[in-house]
């Protein structure tokens, strides 16, 4: 268990997080972003070749220009953009962290979290092939995955974006 006590702590790591979080640090206070998720999961969920329809100086946060060569970003650039300003002010980051509670206990609150178990839409097994394309050591076809098309529960034929599943933030 941890007793520090942080002047700010933020539920999310959004781009309006991600904001007060680097003007907390501009100020000078301690503070904290925690997500269940990762940096900008609901940017992360967005169609991977979608393209802003706001024009980038309506994004841009904590006083950084969103530098991109168009007038409206891609969700590659905004991604990018937010982990940018977060590395610039050195905002700290608690992801795949769920908080379970948080209650006033006199002037302070306490926060109740654990880490968050991380969901993927996809695997990847390296090195080596996948256990579904192996041969049978009797000979004959390839063995089946635990996959049988895609209704088959937590099985999809496509990844919709490898920053879903890589753990890193683009």
């Amino acid at each position: 268990m941890n007793d520090e006590i942080l002047d700010l702590l933020v539920v999310g790591a959004g781009p309006t997080a991600i904001a007060i979080g680097a003007e907390a640090r501009q100020k000078g206070l301690s503070v904290l972003l925690v997500d269940r998720g990762p940096l900008t999961a609901a940017i992360q969920e967005y169609p991977t070749f979608l393209q802003f329809f706001t024009t980038r100086d309506r994004l841009e946060i904590a006083g950084i220009p969103f530098a991109t060569p168009d007038d409206k970003p891609t969700r590659r650039d905004a991604m990018a953009y937010y982990a940018a300003v977060v590395a610039r002010y050195q905002v700290p980051l608690a992801l795949h962290e769920e908080v379970l509670e948080v209650r006033k206990e006199g002037e302070t609150f306490r926060v109740v979290s654990r880490p968050a178990a991380p969901h993927a839409s996809a695997e990847t097994r390296v090195p080596g092939r996948a256990p579904w394309l192996s041969q049978p050591a009797t000979g004959g076809t390839p063995t089946g995955s635990a996959c049988r098309g895609r209704t088959s529960p937590g099985c999809t034929s496509a990844t919709r974006s490898p920053t879903r599943t890589s753990g890193r933030t683009w």
